[in-house]
């Protein structure tokens, strides 16, 4: 094995390797050029999903000058909508502005690509890290999920950027302010990030004990990592948000973790489309991190690949969203691990690009099955809401439908999923918003009366049912089902 994944990186094949045999580099580049191409049409074409309403919405609020947590509900962290309220005004307001955004999300996927690249030729070497790449083009995860708007992309950005610094053969001690920032800014982009945490400090004290790094190199890279949550957290303060900080995404979340709990060994989505890449990653990594000769971006990877997973399953968060970050890191141990088998097997090229190509087909195909599904019809619904609008209207959504760019008429202007509901959508989702009120301890109403005292423009009947309500002359339908307009 230490022959074929050297420690260091190398064009050409080591000593004791035989030329002709394992993953032909054309395949391994076919192959990721073909899942990039597929992820560009995703995120060109594809459904939005609520999340993605949701992160706009949270960003224009704080463009008009709100405070996430105090102003408005959010149980996400929130860093990502810092930056995009930069960059909103300068939009407008229009549908297409989500367009906008998912050519960002491709970007930032398109930067963990590269750095899992450079990462992998670190780590094994030039000869499969294009095979790295060509496993990471074709994992439904990171393809269906990584290209949402969401706070889970950066964050995943920030995680394999740190690793990658981490991963050098010698760390110098500004490395340890580059990683510790990143790893602290990628807790300000999603809470998740202290999973990542949790696994890379152990292996820094392995490091200390080993002498790889010295007392102060820790030091400095956890200084480094608490200047960033530092100053936000006195920002809270300041603006009197902390409070509803802590209860929102600390005491929210880890309800809906525990939730989530019993399902945690449940085989998800993604593992029944990708049972390879996941059995020859874990295990590559596994090999990896019990090798007494493991070089440190071996050791970096594996952490990151076993540990992420690991912890996540523990506490139930196994959705592809959750375990994106891990992605990256599995398919650099699956690479090795895949071309090791390879060769120890003595395939010809053809033979083992064949292998590679039934291995990854099934996910590709999937990938295939989102293209059908496109958005035309949600940026039809965005932009009829902004005629039917003026900016001083309030419009009721209620479940991160449609509204971008209009102020909502309650604070808990979304709700997550908070247990099992056997109601119709209304009255669960009146059910979750008394959950959360008596939670943070905030007023709880009657959508009714909050309906008759704010009058919105807009109602989405998963918010309200105008007819329930008794506001049927007030309101009039739309043609988009469940939409309500109020009459002039």
């Amino acid at each position: 094995m230490d022959v074929l994944v050297p420690s260091r990186p190398s064009v050409s094949p080591g000593p004791g390797v035989t030329p002709g045999i394992g993953v032909p580099r054309a395949a391994a580049v076919f192959i990721a050029a073909a899942g990039a191409s597929l992820f560009l049409a995703i995120a060109a074409t594809h459904v939005f999903n609520k999340d993605e309403i949701e992160h706009i919405h949270a960003a224009w609020l704080v463009s008009t000058g709100l405070a996430p947590y105090r102003d408005f509900f959010e149980h996400h962290h929130p860093l990502m909508w810092n930056l995009y309220a930069i960059v909103l005004p300068w939009l407008g307001q229009h549908g297409w502005v989500l367009l906008v955004f998912r050519a960002i999300t491709f970007c930032q996927v398109a930067a963990i690509a590269v750095l899992t690249h450079r990462l992998a030729r670190a780590t094994v070497g030039d000869r499969t890290a294009g095979l790295s790449l060509a496993l990471l083009a074709t994992m439904s995860a990171f393809g269906r999920d990584g290209l949402l708007i969401r706070p889970d992309t950066p964050q995943a950005l920030c995680v394999v950027a740190a690793a990658f610094v981490l991963a050098r053969s010698k760390l110098r001690s500004r490395d340890a302010g580059v990683a510790g920032t990143l790893l602290g800014l990628g807790f300000l982009f999603s809470l998740k990030a202290l999973v990542t945490i949790a696994v890379i400090g152990p292996l820094l004290l392995a490091w200390l004990f080993r002498r790889r790094v010295g007392v102060p190199f820790l030091l400095a890279m956890a200084g480094a990592c608490l200047a960033p949550i530092g100053l936000y957290l006195v920002y809270l303060i300041a603006s009197g948000s902390f409070r509803d900080y802590y209860l929102a995404n600390w005491l929210l979340n880890v309800d809906i973790t525990a939730g989530q709990r019993s399902a945690s060994l449940t085989p998800g989505y993604a593992l029944w489309f990708n049972f390879p890449f996941w059995i020859i990653g874990l295990g590559g990594a596994a090999w990896w991190l019990f090798r007494a000769g493991a070089t440190p971006a071996q050791q970096v990877v594996a952490v990151n690949a076993i540990g992420t997973i690991a912890i996540l399953v523990a506490l139930g968060r196994t959705e592809n969203r959750s375990i994106l970050v891990a992605v990256p890191f599995v398919s650099i141990a699956a690479a090795a691990a895949f071309d090791a088998i390879l060769r120890w097997l003595r395939l010809s090229h053809w033979t083992s690009a064949c292998v590679l190509v039934a291995l990854t087909v099934t996910p590709v195909v999937d990938l295939t099955r989102w293209l059908p599904r496109t958005h035309r019809r949600q940026l039809e619904v965005v932009d009829f809401v902004l005629r039917e609008t003026s900016g001083g209207d309030l419009v009721y959504d209620g479940n991160c439908s449609f509204n971008l760019f209009r102020r909502d008429p309650d604070y808990f202007w979304f709700h997550p999923t908070l247990g099992d509901h056997t109601l119709g959508k209304t009255a669960a989702a009146a059910r979750i918003r008394s959950a959360l009120a008596l939670r943070m301890s905030r007023t709880s109403y009657d959508a009714c009366d909050l309906l008759r005292t704010t009058t919105p423009r807009i109602v989405f009947t998963v918010a309200a049912d105008p007819v329930a309500c008794g506001l049927e002359p007030r309101y009039e339908r739309t043609p988009y089902q469940g939409m309500w307009r109020r009459r002039l």
